[in-house]
């Protein structure tokens, strides 16, 4: 899946485990994502949850339900756990996706996926899960975040 060149009718999804704290980034990212043309939807609470426990067979299918009501086509992931949990989650989320075959080398509509967390949950993912577009630390700057997800800074074009 990675790289991916994001497309101007791509729509972002992001979700996070619902004992994360990472609204705040969320938020920046949804605001820096709209300055650019995209659309971003953030998951509610219940979404978050189902996406927290994709393992469970009911909230794996609404998150199915989440991405197909919402028309994700990217799909961001948050977690501020511990790396190793935080991994792990992204994990089970991972193949999921994959087992409903929803990534869009099966067919299904989600063209990239991207993580964020802290910097060795990033290595973990990063070293596990070769179709992760990009993974976020928290540390990067808006131009640096375009850059990952593929998006040039105003003035360069698309």
């Amino acid at each position: 899946m990675a790289p991916y060149s994001l497309m101007q009718n791509d729509r972002f999804g992001f979700v996070r485990p619902a004992v994360d704290s990472h609204t705040l980034e969320i938020s920046a990212m949804e605001q820096l994502l709209a300055k650019c043309g995209f659309q971003a939807v953030t998951a509610d609470a219940a979404a978050c949850e189902a996406f927290g426990n994709p393992e469970d067979p009911a909230k794996a299918q609404s998150i199915a339900r989440w991405l197909q009501d919402h028309g994700i086509t990217v799909l961001g992931f948050s977690s501020d756990l511990d790396p190793h949990d935080g991994a792990g989650r992204f994990a089970l989320l991972l193949a999921l996706l994959r087992r409903l075959k929803l990534l869009a080398c099966q067919g299904g509509p989600l063209r990239a996926l991207y993580f964020a967390g802290p910097p060795e949950a990033c290595r973990i993912v990063r070293y596990r899960h070769r179709e992760v577009a990009g993974v976020f630390s928290g540390d990067e700057t808006p131009a640096e975040t375009l850059s990952i997800l593929g998006i040039k800074e105003k003035g360069e074009g698309r």
